[in-house]
């Protein structure tokens, strides 16, 4: 082989090189594909039983494949209400109690107890209000209790002390979680996803472990304009009739099955890599009456992200930004449409540009809800 034929291979190997690297890094790790479809990019990389294969003949790289059922879905943006009762009690702090010898100390302190806890039971007892946790003080000369901590479950004991006629330990507590939010979407047996996001609770951050919860009709009763540095919300109300329920609260939204007709119009479901950078639409109530179909943008996409900020977006529809300046609080899980697929939902708000926020990929809500 001539020196000019060795120094053009050599040149070929490194254009294939740096090809193969850039088709590596381009195809996610974590791909999903509709049911009885098959994954592939422009570069020529197709998938088969989760091993990429380049120009469809070389095995490449292995990813994680999720098969997404149904390949479509009946889109909301109606506004409902969340009522969330804990699997248990979530600690949001300690305080000294006064005994009955006048001096003060904190028993739940001494026992271990810290705030985002959450007490699940009381001596054997199950605990999902803070009546039935005062109660068994009462009763009690030792609180022995079965403690959820980051996962993981620890027994810790505690002494009650007096306090007029009722047992005490000092501490705060919470027993229930409810607010108001954005219906996403139902599937074709009942299984709804919302919100594209968690419910956490506001005092500690913790994402609350869903004991039992309800899906519930709601009023918007105002809107707080969002503004540069101080988001605003839909002010709202929840209402007695119950939509469904809730039995998954995930870091991509809140899941349950609902018998409720709630949506009338029924979409195909978009892959992550078929989004592009380019006009969108996001279909949302925050008036109250029927969902409307906003203008926005798809500024920036992120295939490899693994948490609800997938997409970047902006609102570009004047009527939406004058009546709440951009994305409030409440607007969470308004589905984003583009090319006439559903793409995701609306997660976040940037503080201080309230006309942008960022979306949860749709196949990551339709993941959940099996």
């Amino acid at each position: 082989m001539s020196f000019r034929q060795r120094k053009l291979s050599f040149f070929s190997l490194l254009t294939l090189l740096a090809f193969s690297f850039e088709v590596y890094y381009a195809v996610p790790d974590e791909i999903s594909v509709i049911d009885g479809t098959c994954y592939s990019t422009p570069y020529g990389v197709t998938e088969h039983n989760g091993e990429l294969k380049l120009f469809g003949v070389l095995p490449y790289k292995t990813v994680q494949v999720n098969v997404i059922e149904d390949d479509e879905v009946f889109l909301s943006g109606e506004t409902v209400g969340i009522s969330l009762d804990l699997d248990g009690l979530l600690v949001l702090g300690t305080a000294q109690v006064k005994n009955q010898n006048g001096k003060f100390c904190c028993p739940a302190k001494d026992a271990g107890l810290k705030e985002g806890d959450i007490i699940k039971q009381v001596n054997g007892q199950k605990v999902n209000s803070i009546e039935a946790f005062e109660s068994i003080l009462t009763n009690t000369e030792q609180a022995v209790m079965a403690v959820e901590r980051e996962g993981n479950l620890i027994t810790l004991t505690a002494t009650p002390v007096q306090t007029g006629e009722t047992k005490k330990l000092g501490v705060w507590l919470r027993g229930g979680s409810s607010g108001i939010g954005t219906l996403t979407f139902v599937t074709k047996d009942g299984n709804y996803g919302a919100l594209g996001h968690p419910i956490t609770d506001g005092d500690t951050g913790v994402t609350v472990k869903v004991g039992d919860g309800h899906l519930k009709d709601a009023k918007v009763l105002g809107i707080v304009k969002s503004q540069p540095g101080l988001p605003g919300e839909i002010q709202g109300t929840l209402k007695g009739n119950d939509l469904g329920d809730v039995y998954k609260n995930t870091d991509f939204g809140i899941f349950g099955t609902t018998k409720n007709t709630l949506c009338k119009n029924s979409m195909q479901i978009s892959t992550k890599e078929e989004i592009v950078i380019g006009e969108a639409k996001i279909l949302s109530d925050v008036a109250g009456g029927e969902p409307v179909l906003y203008s926005a943008q798809v500024l920036q996409v992120f295939l490899n992200s693994n948490n609800n900020k997938n997409m970047m977006i902006k609102v570009t529809d004047q009527r939406l930004i004058n009546l709440t300046g951009g994305i409030v609080q409440g607007m969470s899980g308004s589905p984003i449409i583009q090319n006439g697929k559903f793409i995701g939902a609306v997660t976040h708000v940037f503080v201080n540009d309230p006309t942008r926020g960022y979306g949860v990929f749709a196949e990551k809500m339709l993941t959940e809800t099996k």
